[in-house]
């Protein structure tokens, strides 16, 4: 039985009702071409993550305020609030009911 390959001996301990050794059954091979194939595979996703964020990066530096943006933001912000009306306007909505808003 020497003289057979890998695979007719995992065939031959099969049919004979033997245990198949592991080096014989595994799926995977080890070698330089694995590594090969992962390299380049890691290679090319690192390449496609950098230029998906090149191509996305004018735009996430849009969304960046200056500091005299923030500035006209916070002044918009500090102006007093209008003051509440107390009753519609001629011509605006009223309630579902007919009566103004400001009336119940």
């Amino acid at each position: 039985m020497a003289d057979l390959d890998p695979h007719s001996r995992a065939a031959q301990a099969v049919h004979d009702h033997r245990p198949v050794e592991a080096q014989y059954v595994r799926q995977g091979r080890r070698g330089t071409r694995i590594v090969w194939v992962l390299a380049i595979s890691l290679a090319l996703a690192a390449l496609v993550t950098f230029g998906f964020w090149a191509a996305r990066s004018p735009d996430l530096t849009a969304t960046e305020q200056t500091p005299a943006q923030e500035r006209g933001v916070a002044r918009a912000w500090a102006q007093p609030a209008p003051a509440a009306r107390q009753a519609p306007e001629p011509g605006e909505s009223r309630a579902p009911d007919g009566q103004p808003a400001s009336a119940r």
